[in-house]
């Protein structure tokens, strides 16, 4: 029975339809997630939820602006093995000014709208998450 449904969340997926879609709170994660700037990409890789061991990550949104950008994730109901971490590249968009010596600012944005800074550094890490 757990591999129909299983099929039916993956056969709905395709019809870009989630069960259980909500946002992501950074404290609720296994793991600080991981940011970094590739070749024009924002790339960030977290592992799932720790609070909700049935959902996991599916999609990071950024919004920028002129020197902020603003992160926000969203979960659902697990169809992959649990344990495999969720990796997401989102374009730069011409103008962002990125560089670490500039004063571009990252935040993680909680469902609650609480905002999470992510400090630059060289691997763009969170720090004590």
């Amino acid at each position: 029975m757990d591999v129909l449904i299983r099929w039916l969340l993956i056969g709905l997926e395709k019809l870009g339809i989630y069960i259980g879609k909500e946002g992501v709170f950074l404290a609720e994660l296994r793991e600080s997630p991981d940011f970094q700037i590739e070749d024009g990409l924002l790339v960030i890789t977290t592992s799932h939820s720790q609070k909700h061991s049935a959902k996991e990550v599916f999609r990071f949104k950024a919004d920028f602006s002129k020197n902020q950008c603003l992160i926000r994730a969203y979960q659902k109901l697990m169809t992959r093995s649990l344990g495999e971490k969720y990796r997401q590249g989102i374009l730069i968009p011409n103008g962002f000014n990125h560089e670490p010596s500039v004063a571009a600012e990252f935040f993680w944005v909680d469902p609650d709208g609480t905002r999470h800074r992510i400090d630059m550094t060289s691997s763009l890490k969170i720090n004590g998450v």
